[in-house]
């Protein structure tokens, strides 16, 4: 599977045999998308700067300036499947908490712009955020986007 922040990073999960989980911290603007591997350049070459990926907006004007996304893989070892071994940086974009099945073998291939910095973070930030998801979205891998009541009451009391 493929997962996408926008055109501004892609994580290609190319090896781990039971289920991992990538909790992203990013921005509710910054649209996310998942695909299947082998679907994941055509998907990034029709809507890279259009709705669908959102980030870079401008459209194929604005890709043909943007930088190509460069590779780099990652290996990690799972946890255990209720915290996060790692966080995936990625340069202004936000980050990616990924969890996996204890002493589960990951190898990732993540792609950010050319002159971008990718980071690993260990220990991750927020390493048991796992476990705060909403619901399973139907048909789908991804799960609804959840708020904590405290976080959204603090952020209402700053306006």
């Amino acid at each position: 599977m493929t997962l996408f922040l926008g055109a501004l990073g892609r994580i290609d999960l190319l090896q781990g045999e039971k289920s991992a989980w990538f909790t992203v911290i990013a921005s509710n603007l910054l649209p996310v998308q998942i695909t299947s591997t082998d679907k994941a350049d055509d998907l990034y070459q029709k809507h890279a700067g259009k709705t669908l990926l959102g980030v870079p907006i401008g459209g194929e004007q604005r890709m043909n300036e943007f930088p190509s996304l460069v590779p780099q893989d990652i290996h990690l070892e799972g946890i255990g499947s209720s915290e996060a071994v790692a966080d995936i940086m990625l340069s202004t974009a936000g980050w990616v908490a990924v969890t996996a099945h204890l002493e589960q073998q990951l190898h990732l291939r993540c792609y950010t712009p050319k002159g971008t910095l990718l980071t690993i973070r260990k220990p991750p930030l927020l390493p048991f955020v796992v476990n705060i998801k909403g619901e399973r979205l139907k048909k789908s891998p991804a799960y609804a986007t959840k708020m904590l009541l405290p976080l959204v009451k603090n952020m209402k009391s700053h306006k």
